[in-house]
């Protein structure tokens, strides 16, 4: 087994065209916690400071949008009484009250057919109460090696891990998903099983996300319109 200081040194090798050529943040996930050295020495060490903070979770605001990293890994995100939450909730406040378009990210997603189907709901319910109480249409994840979309109360919920460890069956737990809450497959309304990136382009108002594979090929393609103030 590698030393973790050795995976994140091959990381950023990998990374280098990207980081010199554009913004760059990041959600702490799983894998910041593979040692137990890893999250304390490494993600800590580089990356604390992010959006002005120097708690596990910040924002960013880039041109019309404000995009709020959370912390599904290490802080109480699922407490809505709790002090990530109380904080992502005036930030999506003030990020409305700016004319800013809000996007919620965080590592482990909420909606899943694959194994990674989450069988309590709090994280989901707390998330999903920020959303609908500031207007967020698009929550981003990863996690899930592969593609899904769910559309919830007019909210896009988008998973993306396919940056290039191995894909998985995005249908394994679709029977026990079903079981606990007949009817939520029906709420995925795209999968694929292949390595991607997503590309999110804002023209005033309008966001417009497209998901295209490793082949070229477009994956999945949709546009909403950001309830906001005038900017």
């Amino acid at each position: 087994q590698s030393n973790p200081a050795d995976t994140w040194n091959s990381f950023f090798a990998l990374m280098q065209p990207l980081l010199r050529s554009a913004p760059f943040h990041v959600c702490i996930g799983n894998h910041e916690f593979d040692a137990p050295e890893e999250a304390t020495e490494l993600f800590d060490r580089l990356f604390s400071g992010q959006g002005g903070t120097t708690e596990r979770w910040h924002a960013c605001t880039y041109g019309p949008v404000h995009i709020l990293m959370l912390d599904s890994e290490s802080g109480d995100l699922s407490d809505m009484e709790g002090e990530q939450v109380a904080w992502a909730d005036a930030q999506l406040a003030a990020a409305v009250e700016q004319g800013l378009i809000p996007i919620i990210s965080f590592h482990r997603p909420t909606y899943s057919l694959s194994k990674h189907w989450r069988s309590e709901t709090t994280l989901r319910e707390s998330v999903h109460s920020l959303a609908t109480r500031h207007g967020v249409k698009l929550v981003l994840c990863g996690h899930v090696h592969g593609y899904e979309r769910f559309v919830v109360d007019d909210i896009h919920y988008v998973t993306d891990g396919g940056g290039g460890a191995l894909t998985y069956d995005l249908e394994e737990k679709r029977d026990e998903v079903e079981a606990a809450r007949p009817g939520e497959s029906d709420l995925r309304v795209v999968a694929e099983r292949t390595h991607g990136c997503i590309e999110i382009v804002v023209d005033g108002n309008s966001v417009l996300l497209t998901r295209t594979n490793v082949d070229g090929e477009t994956t999945d393609s949709f546009s909403f319109t950001a309830a906001v103030a005038d900017r």
